[in-house]
């Protein structure tokens, strides 16, 4: 695992690690068998990460939700590899059914998910590089607002 690999590095920057999850982490909802049951893994390694690198190095999973010009697809075994859920019709409609806000989020919709969760207070060298990244979350998060 690249987190054991990286152990020195993130100890001594007391950094962090963030995990992709997806709903399917949580509830058992597009993908399929494979990808939900990898996600709920995921969870797993999230909250044993979280515990046993603590306080040293921060653990999060961010989980996006339904996000549009995903390419999902079922098993070839079941006959599913060629219904990928972007060619499901309504499937946005679903997607925005299913959130507070009724819209349906794009991949950089969510770039603030994975920038926003960091130490608090603590500088870096990377800090600049950093708030350029926190500026362009807060626009993105801010333009998904707007779509109200």
């Amino acid at each position: 695992m690249a987190v054991n690999a990286a152990w020195t590095a993130l100890r001594d920057a007391r950094g962090s690690v963030t995990l992709t999850l997806s709903k399917s982490a949580f509830h058992p909802v597009g993908g399929g068998v494979l990808y939900g049951s990898s996600k709920w893994a995921l969870r797993g390694v999230v909250q044993h990460l979280s515990v046993d690198l603590a306080p040293a190095v921060r653990v999060n999973g961010v989980a996006p939700g339904g996000t549009s010009g995903t390419r999902f697809s079922g098993l070839t075994a079941l006959g599913g590899a060629e219904s990928t859920v972007e060619r499901r019709a309504g499937r946005s409609e679903r997607i925005a059914a299913g959130t507070l806000l009724k819209t349906t989020a794009a991949p950089e919709d969510h770039a603030g998910a994975f920038v926003l969760p960091r130490r608090p207070g603590r500088r870096t060298r990377g800090d600049r590089r950093g708030d350029q990244h926190r500026r362009r979350a807060s626009a993105l998060l801010t333009r998904l607002s707007t779509r109200l």
